[in-house]
C-alpha cells in the first residue's frame, strides 16, 4: 500500500517520460524489444529502471527507437544507477544524454542525438 503520492505515482507509473529539459535517475534492469506503440511496424527498445522510491522488483519503461541511444545503452551494466537528460524537442532536434552516477562526480557517458523519423 503506498504511504504519500510521490510512492502511488512510482509504483503504478509503466512509462518513463522526459520532456525538453528534463531528465530523470534509475538503476538500469534490463533492456526488450517490441512493436512502438506509436508505428506498429517499427521496433522500439524498452529500457527498464527502477527509480528510488518504488517498491524493489517493480520498474518504469523508457522508450526509443533511436540506436544511437541504443550503442550507449549496450555500454551500461545491469544494476548501474544512471541520469538521462532530454534536450530539444522535435524529431530533429532531440538530444539524450547519458550519465554514469557513481561515487565521485557524474561522468558523461554519451550524448546522443535521437534518430531522425522517415
Amino acid at each position: 500500500m503506498s504511504k504519500d503520492l510521490r510512492t502511488f505515482i512510482l509504483n503504478n507509473k509503466k512509462f518513463i517520460r522526459i520532456k525538453d529539459g528534463e531528465s530523470f535517475r534509475g538503476v538500469y534492469r534490463g533492456c526488450q524489444f517490441g512493436p512502438s506503440r506509436f508505428d506498429p511496424e517499427k521496433e522500439v527498445a524498452a529500457y527498464l529502471f527502477w527509480q528510488p522510491g518504488m517498491d524493489e522488483g517493480k520498474v518504469a519503461r523508457w522508450e526509443a527507437t533511436s540506436t544511437r541511444v541504443a550503442e550507449d545503452m549496450e555500454n551500461i551494466s545491469i544494476g548501474e544507477e544512471i541520469e538521462v537528460s532530454r534536450k530539444g524537442s522535435g524529431p530533429n532536434d532531440t538530444k539524450y544524454t547519458i550519465t554514469a552516477i557513481g561515487a565521485e562526480a557524474p561522468a558523461p557517458v554519451a550524448t546522443v542525438a535521437a534518430a531522425k523519423k522517415k
